[in-house]
């Protein structure tokens, strides 16, 4: 992304100050290391480039989506910028998952041996639900084609997670935030429910 890119999108977010935003972007935070896939760093060079030109500068920003970097990152920053806003930045990219032959019911196509591992992200992807009264976004990871909800991440990993938890929690249940203001407000800092 270049830096004219960025404050075009910030020019679009200003345009709209009473509007929620949500930022959408290719490579923004890095996968996480820990197991709940909180405390993702920026990508260079864009994250922290698009942080600072648009998602600080913006109070109507809540939301940043991103893909590219192989894995998971979540973080929940309830006070950003001078008005001290909530942020949810989403990290989800499942091209490296992979899942057997034999799952698949590709065991008679292309001489796929049963235990084979195929590489294609399984078709996992997010769901994301807004429930604007109660100012709550929930956050599910799903697969239609292997009729599953728990995308483990990369299993040989420290993954066991089948959505995103909040720590010292590790069941298969969605994720959930919050915000303490009334709906629609862009000051509301986001919370785990």
């Amino acid at each position: 992304m270049t830096r004219e890119e960025a404050e075009w999108a910030d020019s679009i977010f200003k345009k709209f100050p009473n509007r929620n935003g949500i930022l959408l972007s290719h490579d923004y935070i890095v996968p996480s290391t820990n197991p709940d896939g909180r405390g993702a760093g920026f990508s260079a060079p864009d994250g922290s480039m698009l942080y600072k030109t648009v998602v600080e500068k913006n109070s109507n920003v809540f939301l940043i989506l991103a893909g590219h970097e192989h894995g998971v990152g979540t973080n929940v920053k309830p006070k950003v910028g001078q008005v001290g806003k909530g942020v949810v930045e989403l990290l989800a990219d499942y091209q490296f998952y992979t899942v057997s032959a034999d799952r698949l019911g590709l065991t008679e196509i292309g001489g796929y041996n049963p235990t084979d591992q195929l590489q294609f992200g399984a078709s996992f992807f997010r769901l994301l639900q807004f429930d604007v009264e109660r100012a709550e976004l929930t956050v599910d990871t799903c697969s239609p084609l292997l009729n599953d909800f728990g995308a483990t991440e990369f299993e040989r990993t420290t993954w066991c997670c089948r959505s995103i938890s909040p720590p010292a929690r590790r069941a298969s249940r969605p994720t959930r935030w919050r915000s303490t203001s009334p709906p629609g407000s862009p000051t509301a800092p986001p919370t785990w429910l």
